[in-house]
C-alpha cells in the first residue's frame, strides 16, 4: 500500500514539475513585460525632468529590477559601450522581439521630442502586451501546470 501511494505522489509531483516548467515561460514573459513597461516610464521621466545619461539611467534601473530584465538590460549596456550585436536574453520572449529589439535599438539615437513621443507609442504597446501575458499566464499557465499535475496523477495510477 505504501509503494502504491509512493508511486502515485512521485508521479503526481514529476508532473507538477512539468507544469511548473511550462507555466514558467508565461510568468517571465509577464515579468519581463511589467519591468519593460516601468523602464518605458522611467526613461519617460528622465527625458522629461533629469535628462541622465541614457547609460546611467540604464545602471540605476538595472539594480532595482527583476533578474529576467536585469540580464536584458546587461545586455543592452553592452550594446551601448562595445556595440556590437543585440539580442533578446529571455526566451520566452522570442517570438515577439520584434518590437522589443525595435525599442531597445532605436533608444537614445533621435531628438529629445522625438523620443518622448516613441516612449508614449511604445508605453502602450508595451501595456497592451503586458495585458495579454498576464491574461496568458493566469488562462494558459495555469492550465498546463493542472493538466501536467492530473497527467501525473493518472499515470500514477495507471502503475497500480
Amino acid at each position: 500500500m505504501t509503494r502504491i501511494i509512493f508511486t502515485i505522489a512521485i508521479t503526481t509531483a514529476i508532473g507538477f514539475f512539468i507544469g511548473k516548467y511550462f507555466y514558467s515561460s508565461y510568468r517571465d514573459r509577464r515579468l519581463y513585460y511589467s519591468a519593460l513597461t516601468d523602464f518605458v516610464s522611467t526613461l519617460s521621466n528622465n527625458l522629461s525632468f533629469k535628462q541622465e545619461k541614457l547609460s546611467d539611467v540604464v545602471l540605476s534601473y538595472k539594480q532595482k529590477t527583476n533578474k529576467i530584465f536585469a540580464e536584458q538590460l546587461e545586455n543592452f549596456s553592452n550594446y551601448m559601450s562595445n556595440g556590437g550585436s543585440f539580442s533578446i536574453t529571455c526566451d520566452a520572449m522570442k517570438k515577439n522581439s520584434a518590437i522589443v529589439e525595435n525599442f531597445f535599438k532605436n533608444m537614445g539615437t533621435v531628438d529629445i521630442f522625438t523620443q518622448k513621443e516613441a516612449l508614449k507609442s511604445y508605453q502602450n504597446d508595451f501595456a497592451e502586451c503586458l495585458k495579454n501575458s498576464v491574461q496568458e499566464e493566469k488562462n494558459k499557465g495555469m492550465m498546463l501546470l493542472k493538466v501536467f499535475t492530473l497527467l501525473g496523477l493518472a499515470a500514477g495510477i495507471m502503475l497500480m
